[in-house]
């Protein structure tokens, strides 16, 4: 009988063990998930910082070629202008499209909407 009331306490230390590592194991994954997102919203900020420097830059002309910006999950958005031009010529409907996409509000009028999205991208040129 010693004998196997030594076996049982090894059984639910094993047991414990193999219990304590699946949840190290699961909360290792949650971290390096969580690492992950952190490294993807550091790219996307850093790209989106460089393509506004760019984007401040632009002349008045209005083929001056746009650097789009990404997503928050680091996608490029449909419909984004090519150049300054294209921008200047946004719908309501488009200019609302974007800013939808960049999680930005479509509320106020079509002038400050288009204000705001020319702000976000890093267009600093004003009189429009």
């Amino acid at each position: 009988m010693a004998a196997g009331n030594n076996e049982e306490p090894d059984f639910v230390v094993v047991a414990e063990l193999r219990a304590l590592r699946t949840d190290m194991a699961g909360q290792f994954e949650d971290l390096r998930l969580q690492l992950d997102e952190i490294r993807q919203e550091q790219q996307v900020a850093e790209f989106n910082s460089f393509a506004r420097l760019q984007n401040s830059s632009l002349s008045r002309r209005s083929g001056s070629e746009l650097i789009p910006l990404r997503t928050a999950q680091n996608q490029h958005v449909n419909g984004f202008p090519q150049t300054l031009g294209q921008l200047n010529g946004l719908n309501s409907a488009s200019v609302n499209a974007l800013l939808t996409a960049y999680d930005l509000t479509t509320e106020r009028s079509v002038p400050e909407r288009h204000r705001r999205l020319r702000m976000f991208i890093g267009v600093i040129i004003s009189d429009f």
